[in-house]
């Protein structure tokens, strides 16, 4: 499952503008490592992990330095995977 997320402020990668990323439900190994109540509590940490493994668009160091406005509704959309999975 694909989501496409679009973003509050733009973000410029090199010099392309992204106006909106792809975010891939993750699957249980991209989580591996991570704590799945971190994830719900939106952990920055565990976020900053969790993203660029489900996200192409997004490193570390672009996940790092996302705006708060940018870096909320991509937590938000983070989270939402695993709403209704009896969690």
């Amino acid at each position: 499952m694909m989501k496409n997320v679009p973003l509050p402020k733009p973000i410029t990668i090199g010099d392309k503008e992204i106006t909106s990323i792809d975010l891939r439900k993750p699957k249980a190994g991209e989580m591996r490592g991570l704590k799945t109540m971190d994830l719900l509590q939106m952990d920055i940490n565990a976020h900053s992990t969790l993203v660029p493994r489900i996200c192409p668009e997004i490193t570390t160091a672009v996940f790092n330095d996302l705006e708060p406005e940018n870096l909320t509704v991509i937590q938000g959309e983070v989270v939402n995977f695993f709403v209704g999975a009896g969690l």
